[in-house]
């Protein structure tokens, strides 16, 4: 009786979502599965914190699967992220499944625009999960002073200058396995610790199995973690990491504009849901 009724409360606070009228590209379809992803702190572009109007949503991939206007008054101090998952209707095939790592984004109200967002931790989606983090940071990625012919372009600021992604090289594809490797330091090829815009990315001989932006204040603890993915049987997760692999390591120099290879102080072979310290 007690799980029923929290069934029915979960339930509600998704119909009271929909009274709300979420971005444009925030839209998406109720499920019969979900999960619910709270954040102690959200901040803008700025590190400010979101203003009542804001809204913040995840997605898998391209599709967005939940949204919440972040409005503390209604929230009763910390909001939620509510994230649908597949229950097998046509309109949530596309929708997150156990294990599964969403994205997010920030829809900032004041600039009416659409940013990134990084969470200081990653969990799995898994159905009625209650996920706790302690934030979430928009970012955007600028050339405005630079050429950043390694980086993949993935939109176009006002100004005419260019936003950009993951370098290049570093381009994954998520997958149900994966592995965080926790690197206490890292250095480029002077010796000097890297910098917020470069980045560190995992490989499985030529392919690359993930990567992160090195920019200690979006990491927790000041410590970032690279998502290292394995092999799921799907087909774009194939040559991935498997079970004692040993993954290799690249760095993407941002003032350079040139990747390096990296060497680990030590070497830890791959498991699922293992998180080895560097």
């Amino acid at each position: 009786m007690k799980k029923l009724f929290i069934n029915i409360i979960l339930f509600c606070g998704g119909a009271l979502l929909f009274s709300q009228n979420p971005p444009v590209e925030f839209q998406f379809e109720q499920s019969t599965v979900q999960a619910f992803y709270f954040f102690n702190d959200v901040y803008d572009l700025d590190g400010n914190s979101l203003e009542s109007e804001d809204w913040v949503a995840v997605f898998k991939g391209n599709v967005c699967v939940g949204a919440r206007q972040w409005d503390l008054v209604t929230c009763s101090g910390m909001c939620d992220v509510p994230a649908m998952g597949n229950d097998g209707a046509d309109w949530t095939v596309e929708y997150m499944v156990n294990g599964d790592i969403p994205t997010f984004k920030i829809y900032d109200s004041s600039e009416d625009e659409y940013f990134d967002a990084i969470p200081s931790e990653q969990f799995g989606w898994e159905n009625f999960g209650f996920l706790m983090a302690a934030s979430l940071q928009a970012v955007n990625f600028g050339c405005t002073d630079q050429e950043a012919n390694n980086y993949d372009p993935i939109a176009t600021t006002d100004d005419g200058s260019c936003d950009y992604g993951v370098p290049l090289l570093f381009e994954f594809d998520q997958s149900t396995l994966q592995a965080f490797y926790f690197v206490y330091n890292a250095y480029d090829i002077n010796g000097d610790p890297l910098q917020s815009n470069d980045w560190v990315a995992a490989f499985n001989g030529d392919l690359c199995v993930g990567a992160r932006q090195w920019d200690l204040n979006l990491c927790q603890g000041g410590i970032c973690d690279i998502p290292v993915m394995g092999d799921d049987g799907a087909d774009w997760t194939q040559g991935y990491m498997t079970q004692g692999d040993i993954p290799k390591f690249k760095i993407y120099d941002a003032s350079e504009d040139r990747y390096f290879d990296a060497i680990p102080s030590q070497d830890y072979p791959w498991a699922n849901f293992s998180l080895p310290m560097i």
